[in-house]
């Protein structure tokens, strides 16, 4: 799949695809739950703790799955609800019980040691490229968005994303299906 530097966002991305139209899911989510599973069994210091689907909640962009991991911080690993995207991210409180927080803040970073498991059937993006602000006026940051469609931009203008990853996962309420 593309290198993340010149990865263009598709339109439909943030879930907002036209008014009165969600975004069509574009893969089978089983890649997905199946891509956590390994992870789970086959990856050191990687303790499935939950996975999320949202198939109730329509505003949710993603899903997420979580790790504990022993002596360092419990990863969040989240995917765009409709395009094959993946991210990773680290937790911020190392005292953190999934149990009581399932999806606690959390910071995107670079895990390599799980790209493998991910690379052929998802998009990953990095940290530099999910923490690229949001601005129009920065030409090579808004070749990143110029494939989003025009009722994206309109819903952007209410809902403030900063930065890329906010338009990848988050959950701004949609249209009702």
């Amino acid at each position: 799949m593309n290198k993340t530097p010149q990865y263009i966002l598709p339109s439909g991305v943030s879930g907002f695809l036209r008014e009165s139209e969600n975004t069509i899911i574009q893969f089978d989510h089983q890649l997905f739950v199946k891509s956590c599973e390994t992870v789970g069994s086959k990856i050191e210091n990687f303790q499935f703790s939950h996975l999320d689907l949202f198939k109730n909640d329509l505003n949710k962009s993603y899903l997420y799955a979580y790790y504990k991991r022993e002596n360092t911080a419990d990863l969040i690993i989240s995917c765009n609800k409709y395009f094959p995207i993946v991210a990773f991210s680290e937790v911020l409180d190392e005292e953190n019980d999934p149990s009581e927080n399932p999806f606690p803040d959390n910071q995107f970073c670079d895990l390599i040691s799980l790209h493998s498991v991910f690379e052929c059937n998802f998009q990953i993006l990095d940290k530099a490229y999910l923490t690229t602000k949001v601005d129009a006026d920065d030409e090579e940051n808004s070749k990143k968005v110029s494939q989003l469609t025009n009722y994206e931009f309109s819903e952007f203008s209410y809902w403030q994303p900063q930065i890329i990853g906010d338009i990848l996962f988050n959950d701004w309420e949609k249209n009702p299906a």
